[in-house]
């Protein structure tokens, strides 16, 4: 009995031998990725596989590493969500109006100028557009700037009129020159003088005085 029983078990052991891989896995339970395969199957496959012409293997292995390591790295700080913020309307942009006198000039059928004449008319009307746009800033800086600041007490008085000197006496000032430069315009846009405007046109050195 014991012979026969050992020639059995070594019968078995033989016969588990010749058994095919497959069928050893599903019998011992040994997972499929440890079946070892035939190496002329392995070779098969790998003939399959034909290598590609024209391109470098270096520089596909290198840009291959760089996009994983971008992927492992995860998006910058760039790229992350911000929190959500109310946008701030950015200020209007002041434009000026850049005219010129010929634009305002009505020439009558029989009236030509000359060019001398046309260039007095241009410095006249230009001296009126500076001092448009110069009672312009000096409202600006005082309704941003100066009354705001004095409201406040961020300074007091004497400290702002270091800063802005005597800005509310040269407002009305260039206010009355603008208003006797208009006075003597004519209805078709000329200016005969502005010689006496000037004369009788108060210093700022009495004003600022």
């Amino acid at each position: 009995m014991c012979a026969e029983d050992a020639s059995h078990s070594m019968a078995g052991k033989r016969s588990s031998q010749d058994l095919p891989a497959d069928l050893l896995a599903a019998l011992f339970g040994e997972p499929s990725s440890k079946r070892v395969r035939p190496l002329s199957r392995v070779a098969s496959l790998a003939s399959l596989i034909t290598p590609v012409k024209g391109v470098n293997v270096r520089r596909f292995g290198q840009n291959l590493q760089r996009s994983i390591s971008l992927r492992a790295d995860g998006p910058g700080p760039a790229s992350a969500a911000k929190p959500y913020s109310k946008q701030s309307v950015p200020p209007t942009p002041r434009h000026r109006l850049s005219r010129l006198w010929s634009d305002t000039y009505k020439a009558g059928v029989h009236h030509e100028l000359s060019r001398t004449e046309i260039k007095r008319q241009e410095a006249i009307f230009e001296l009126a557009q500076g001092e448009h746009d110069l009672i312009d800033d000096l409202k600006l800086a005082k309704k941003a700037y100066h009354d705001p600041m004095l409201k406040l007490n961020i300074m007091s008085k004497e400290e702002l009129n270091e800063i802005f000197g005597a800005l509310e006496s040269l407002i009305p000032l260039h206010e009355a020159l603008l208003s006797q430069l208009h006075k003597a315009r004519l209805p078709d846009g000329t200016t005969e003088s502005i010689g006496q405007i000037l004369v009788d046109w108060p210093r700022t050195s009495s004003v600022l005085a």
